[in-house]
């Protein structure tokens, strides 16, 4: 009788170990530290090998990607200085490193992604929130800049400026076409057509005729 109670106590612990691995090959460990955001299969559904079963988000190491147009990724790179501006934090722009950009381009937009980490660690930053960054690009070369408001574009792709200049004791405009360049900080480069030191009207230029006399009130 003891032999047969032994016997069927080992049938017992190899029945338990056998669940017991079962039960292991049912469990699923995560790769990191998150949330599950999405459950993508219900409670004794059948699965397969590689089936996705849900959707693990990570609270920590958060990166934010941005898309550059395609006319300015070649200028970007780690060294890049960067600033992020997000809505839910009070002292945006907050201080953030270029780490990594992504070779590979959207046909439709003609942009690439660049990779962005915040320098502090302590921002409440979680995923799916939406941020605007602004990227200090080097053009090797000096140029003129004018303030955005002082450019006219016109429906058929010109963009001038308005011109002060002294004429027989008077201050008297004059149109002049420009070909612009980089945006940054509210100014715009002008490429050709300015010559620097030139004043440019920032207000009422919309309305303005060729030498017409003005007042100059403000400038730069």
């Amino acid at each position: 009788e003891v032999r047969i109670e032994a016997a069927a106590l080992e049938r017992l612990k190899a029945r338990a170990e056998r669940q017991a691995e079962r039960v292991a090959r049912h469990e699923l460990a995560a790769p990191f530290a998150g949330v599950v955001s999405r459950k993508l299969t219900a409670p004794g559904e059948w699965v397969a090998p590689g089936t996705a079963v849900a959707e693990l988000v990570a609270m920590e190491g958060l990166r934010l990607d941005f898309q550059a147009p395609q006319a300015y990724y070649p200028r970007i790179d780690t060294e890049t200085p960067v600033r992020v501006s997000l809505e839910t934090i009070a002292d945006s722009p907050l201080p953030a490193r270029v780490t990594a950009t992504i070779p590979v381009s959207d046909p439709q937009a003609r942009t690439f992604t660049v990779r962005v980490h915040l320098a502090r660690d302590d921002v409440p930053i979680t995923p799916g929130m939406s941020a605007n960054a602004v990227l200090r690009l080097a053009t090797g070369r000096e140029g003129v800049v004018v303030p955005r408001d002082a450019l006219i574009r016109y429906p058929d792709g010109r963009v001038t400026v308005w011109v002060a200049r002294e004429a027989d004791g008077e201050t008297m405009v004059s149109e002049r076409q420009v070909t612009t360049g980089l945006t940054f900080a509210g100014r715009v480069e002008v490429r050709s057509g300015l010559e620097a030191g030139a004043r440019v009207v920032t207000r009422g230029n919309e309305a303005l005729t060729e030498g017409q006399p003005v007042r100059v009130t403000g400038g730069e």
